[in-house]
């Protein structure tokens, strides 16, 4: 997807493909979730206002492609960052579940990827 203009206010996280010691550091996820309620559904959701939701937790299991992490997060969250308290991206959420949520860590493709759209003119 392509932005016919610059989006206003808008800032880039920094991301970092970098070996961290997640474990030592809160992680946040922050995204606009269909529905903050967990007891509605997707087709029946009377919360539906579309703010910012910021959760904090800590990570609980890192392999070298996926981070699992104990956030609350909610419908919706997919494609939001997880990210260090110092603002430094370490994964894109993927994957909400009952005893974990789950994130696609920053690899240095990936890495790769976004920075070259960041800086596509």
């Amino acid at each position: 997807m392509k932005l016919q203009e610059p989006l206003p206010d808008a800032f880039y996280f920094p991301c970092t493909y970098e070996s961290l010691a997640p474990f030592s550091h809160p992680v946040l996820v922050s995204g606009y979730p269909t529905c903050t309620n967990a007891a509605c559904t997707i087709e029946n959701c009377s919360h539906q206002d579309f703010h910012q939701v910021t959760s904090e937790g800590y990570a609980t299991q890192a392999s070298p492609y996926l981070l699992h992490y104990d956030n609350n997060t909610y419908q919706g969250n997919s494609g939001s960052p997880v990210y260090l308290p110092s603002y430094v991206c370490v994964a894109i959420h993927s994957k909400g579940g009952v005893t974990y949520n789950q994130g696609v860590k920053i690899t240095e493709e990936i890495y790769n990827v976004i920075s070259y759209y960041i800086n596509l003119n």
